[in-house]
């Protein structure tokens, strides 16, 4: 026979497994340091490809305009100026995804545990009706 109680809970954990799999999944792979370093090294990469392209752009038009009546100081001072942009690029851009990773990773813990609280209260109604899974 049916028990409704049992197919609404049941019901309720097949959309949650279906719509947030993919997000609280990392949350059972990883602990929260692991999880955000892991962002932080992909956004280390990322940032420094997207720095290394604009750089070459930036450099290129000057030489392509400007550089006719540069002397190597000058040249220095750019490379020297272009180093400690990219160090304010990075951190900037590092510190804005650890906060987002730790952010996300809260946010997947608490579906997690939303889902883990849907299971055992699935377990409670085995438990009082006496059915075992």
């Amino acid at each position: 026979m049916l028990d409704v109680d049992k197919i609404k809970i049941m019901t309720k954990i097949a959309f949650f497994e279906e719509k947030e799999e993919v997000e609280y999944t990392p949350v059972l792979k990883t602990n929260r340091k692991d999880y955000v370093a892991e962002k932080v090294l992909g956004e280390f990469f990322l940032s420094t490809f997207i720095y290394l392209i604009l750089s070459v752009l930036v450099i290129a038009a000057l030489f392509l305009t400007v550089f006719d009546n540069i002397s190597k100081a000058e040249i220095i001072l750019i490379m020297v100026l272009d180093i400690i942009g990219y160090v304010i690029f990075l951190f900037y851009r590092m510190g804005r995804r650890r906060k987002l990773a730790k952010k996300e990773y809260n946010d997947r813990n608490k579906k997690y545990k939303a889902l883990r609280g849907l299971y055992e209260e699935l377990d409670g109604y085995y438990k009082k009706t006496g059915i075992k899974a």
